[in-house]
């Protein structure tokens, strides 16, 4: 009979057979497979290699140079943005060694280029200075191919290393890599310039884990620095990596608190010394963009998404999500893209069929520990979707994105799950074939949900019956991986089949992109070339007045939308630009006239200047006009014909007024303001009409144009009794929630601006002695006239008044403008300089203050006399922050010098006594 076993005898016995399995394992896993005879020992030359191949294959046009890495379609900000952009470098940088202001941006703001502070700029420099010197195009041609290289070469190798640094094996890591180089931002957001913030979230968690594994300290520096050229980006990214060190840490069994905040010590101290070498940029930075109309100014949104209204996400959002995991172009591609929001601000998820394949079964792997941190951590990003109040909490309630942060942290976090799967299938042959069956039916149903939000037809059906076909192929080799004999073939099939799928899918993303090719480019230059530059260029020749700023009635660029940085890419100063962050004090002054609505953040960022409003153009120091219009309207009004260039009529305003005129007298803000009424006129018809249109709301703009007809010509004193009288036939909720779009059109400011070529507006808070100067009431007829009054008799003596006393330019740069001025009697002498506290102004050798004036621009009172004066730009702090980025760079690289040589000293004599030890032996 036999004996029953104790509990310690059954619990031993369990032990031995579980360490004979995992011997067994082990034993199977030394044979090595074609991976670890073939591939292993290179995995740096073969990554490249297969990034390369990949890239060719996805992205050949663009990498030979046939197409240019420029979007006419929904990726338009690669032609209204990034091409003039880039002109505009080239401009100033043949201008100035170092830019600090710039007259082509909008009408002046701040262009700090300061000097490099990361290593690779150092050497990227003065390569791109050469370029730059022998070729005008240097910098187009180059572009995509610097991307290609430095994000999408560059994030690949690093995230290898990542995860080797994780001790994930080099089959898996080379998966990983190839997945997060081809992922779905990466690829589409490389069209806008955000690729870049894969490549330095990748660096931040591979710093992170070589201090916190390997303790090596001095990359964490250096990922800071990369990351603070956008102290917004720096702020998601923190937070992020908050979160991530949470999640690591105590997913690990040493969860010691003291250890804990040490880490956490060592690594806020290593970020500061980050920050203090490049400081002289972030300050730049930061200043930017506190400092502008959508944080410090009146178009912030963040009192919208704070409400917490938003608590539970629309069902487009959910299915644009789901579907946009599987592939970035389910839904179309570029401007056919059919679900939240457009392209690019739509969740951009990809990362990977094998990847949302995997990802569940690293719970198999895991004890109760683990599970807990790695399903804590998976679910607070699926919180971020179901509750967008949280998601914009994290991003500071600055906007409704995906594209900052999010479309790489959930991505991410499913890839880091699926690695760890792979890993863990490839040492251990485990694989949950129930679960990986349930993963495969979930997936389907998600793919072939009928979506009620999702437009008919929006989905790609072939492109879904290739994932399907992908999906299967990828089950059926992680089945594979489960069998020692077939290990060999499954990762060779599971990689060839990865490099098929992220060569096919990150075609497809630029497959149907409208793109501009190199031979159109040389003929066109992306549709600047439209005989604008010409124009301009015969100006020039004619008129060598040091600054005067020159408009346009038309938009040059080929792209869908029309451009707004015409001036910086055909060298002109104008008044228009498109930017995230226009100049704080330029948006001001377009607010307060009107000209754009406060709260309009839109309008903030697409500024159309003074298009269409002679008086301000002449009050802007506009001298010229360029029309493609047979009969130019500005002809009407002031504007002489010069001459016809490439079918471009050139006209000249002969009531320009000079950079830096004088007022001696004034208006009182308070009086300013009561000068705008509200009118519906014909054109605001139309243009209401219009706008709604493209907000496709016909029903309410019909509405709401049906009423305003009855209104037609009818002067309102206030905006409240114009939006009264439209609220009792329109309704109040149609009326307030488009109040922007009826009123921007009804505005009537014409005697604000005549107003302003009589009289500076000035303000309580303005620090300017204003006794010994004229008054204007707004009894005053004389300069306050209403359109129907206006006469050119009255505009001449006008401008006449103020070029009595006119600043003579004597030296113009972007940054430094000297020159002398004669004033007949104690003025306001006004500069069209948006006002920035950087401007500084010496008269007859002595430093005078600058103020703000005209609500935005600046000026000086100056007594009667003869005046040299220097006017000069200094970016605030720069001097102190360039100082405090030069000496940390230099502590930082001499103690890291002092570290190697210190520990490459310690192995000295270990290495010295190991040789006497053999000599003796």
């Amino acid at each position: 009979m036999k004996r029953k076993k104790t509990k310690s005898q059954v619990r031993i016995s369990k032990q031995n057979k579980k360490s004979t399995v995992k011997n067994n394992i082990s034993k199977e896993n030394q044979k090595k497979t074609f991976f670890d005879k073939y591939i292993s020992p290179y995995p740096d030359w073969i990554l490249s290699g297969l990034l390369i191949f990949i890239g060719f294959m996805a992205f050949g046009k663009y990498l030979t140079l046939e197409n240019l890495f420029f979007f006419k379609d929904i990726g338009s900000d690669s032609i209204n943005q990034n091409y003039p952009a880039l002109v505009h470098i080239n401009q100033l940088f043949s201008e100035t060694l170092i830019a600090k202001w710039s007259f082509y941006t909008g009408m002046g703001d701040t262009y700090y280029t300061a000097f490099p502070t990361q290593p690779l700029s150092w050497l990227l420099s003065p390569v791109n200075r050469l370029g730059m010197n022998m070729s005008e195009n240097y910098l187009v041609y180059r572009r995509f191919i610097n991307i290609f290289i430095t994000q999408f070469i560059f994030t690949g190798i690093l995230f290898f290393y990542y995860l080797r640094t994780l001790s994930v094996n080099k089959f898996s890591s080379l998966i990983g890599a190839l997945t997060i180089a081809f992922s779905g931002y990466m690829v589409v957001g490389s069209a806008w310039g955000f690729a870049g913030h894969i490549f330095k979230g990748v660096f931040l968690l591979f710093a992170f884990e070589q201090l916190y594994l390997k303790k090596r300290w001095y990359f964490f520096p250096f990922a800071v620095l990369f990351l603070s050229n956008n102290p917004f980006v720096l702020f998601i990214y923190t937070i992020f990596l908050g979160i991530y060190m949470l999640f690591r840490y105590f997913s690990e069994f040493q969860n010691i608190l003291a250890d804990f905040l040490k880490l956490a010590g060592k690594m806020i101290m290593l970020a500061v010394v980050g920050i203090l070498m490049n400081m002289v940029h972030v300050f730049y930075a930061f200043q930017k963009m506190f400092f502008s109309p959508r944080v410090a100014g009146n178009a912030s949104l963040s009192s919208d998404l704070a409400t917490g209204k938003d608590m539970i996400t629309d069902k487009l959002l959910v299915a644009t999500g789901f579907l946009r995991t599987f592939s970035s172009d389910l839904l179309g591609s570029g401007s056919n893209f059919r679900g939240w929001g457009n392209y690019l601000e739509a969740p951009l998820f990809y990362i990977g069929l094998l990847t949302l394949l995997i990802f569940p079964q690293v719970f198999i792997h895991l004890d109760k520990r683990k599970k807990i941190a790695f399903g804590s951590f998976f679910g607070f990003w699926v919180l971020t979707m179901i509750f967008p109040y949280l998601r914009h909490a994290l991003l500071a309630f600055t906007g409704d994105y995906f594209r900052y942060g999010f479309d790489f942290f959930i991505p991410f976090t499913l890839l880091f799950f699926g690695i760890y799967s792979l890993n863990e299938l490839d040492k251990n042959f485990k694989l949950n074939l129930p679960l990986l069956g349930g993963t495969f039916v979930v997936l389907l149903s998600i793919l072939f949900f009928p979506y009620t939000s999702i437009a008919e037809n929006a989905i790609n059906s072939d492109m879904r019956n290739i994932i399907v076909f992908i999906l299967v192929l990828y089950s059926g080799l992680f089945i594979l991986m489960t069998k020692s004999a077939y290990k060999s073939f499954a990762q060779v099939g599971i990689l060839l089949l990865l490099i098929v799928e992220l060569s096919y899918f990150s075609y497809k993303s630029y497959e149907k992109r409208v793109a501009v090719t190199k031979s159109e480019f040389k003929r066109n230059k992306a549709g600047y070339k439209d005989g604008t530059l010409k124009a301009v260029n015969y100006i020039k020749s004619i008129d060598k007045t040091p600054f005067y700023r020159t408009e346009k009635d038309y938009k040059s660029g080929n792209s869908a939308h029309g451009s707004l940085n015409d001036a910086l890419a055909q060298n002109y100063y104008g008044t228009t630009s498109y930017s995230s962050f226009n100049q704080l004090n330029y948006i001001r002054f377009l607010e307060e006239t009107e000209l754009i609505q406060k709260g309009d953040e839109i309008a903030t960022r697409w500024v159309n200047g003074f298009r269409g409003y002679p008086l301000f153009q002449t009050f802007a120091n506009v001298k010229y006009h360029l029309s493609k219009n047979k009969q130019p309207l500005l002809m009407r009004s002031g504007f002489d014909s010069l001459t016809v260039k490439n079918n471009i009529t050139i006209l000249k305003n002969r009531f320009y007024l000079p950079f830096g005129y004088t007022y001696d007298k004034y208006i009182a803000f308070k009086d300013f303001k009561t000068l705008i009424h509200y009118r519906v006129s014909e054109q605001s018809l139309l243009n209401i009409e219009q706008e709604f249109r493209n907000k496709n709301l016909l029903q309410e703009g019909n509405k709401v144009v049906t009423v305003l007809k009855s209104m037609l010509n009818i002067e309102f004193e206030t905006r409240e009794d114009f939006l009264t009288e439209v609220k009792k036939s329109v309704g109040e909720e149609i009326v307030s929630q488009n109040e922007m779009i009826i009123i921007k059109h009804c505005v009537d400011n014409f005697q604000n601006q005549t107003a302003l070529l009589n009289g500076f507006v000035h303000e309580k808070n303005d620090k300017i002695e204003v006794s010994k100067l004229k008054k204007i009431t707004l009894q005053d007829s004389n300069f306050i006239v209403p359109a129907r009054k206006f006469s050119f008799e009255k505009y001449e003596k006008f401008v006449t008044n103020l070029r009595k006393d006119t600043f003579q330019i004597t030296k113009f740069t972007q940054s430094e403008i000297h020159g002398k001025i004669k004033m007949t009697s104690e003025k306001m002498l006004f500069f069209t300089i948006p006002f920035d506290k950087g401007w500084k102004i010496k008269v007859n050798g002595k430093e005078k203050e600058l103020s703000r004036v005209n609500l935005g621009f600046t000026g000086i009172v100056l007594p009667k006399g003869n005046y040299e004066t220097e006017l000069y730009y200094v970016p605030e702090y720069s001097v102190l922050t360039s100082w405090i980025s030069i000496i940390s760079i230099i502590l930082f690289w001499g103690f890291l010098g002092y570290d190697i040589f210190r520990k490459r000293k310690k192995k000295r004599p270990l290495k010295f006594q190991l040789k006497n030890s053999n000599k003796v032996g």
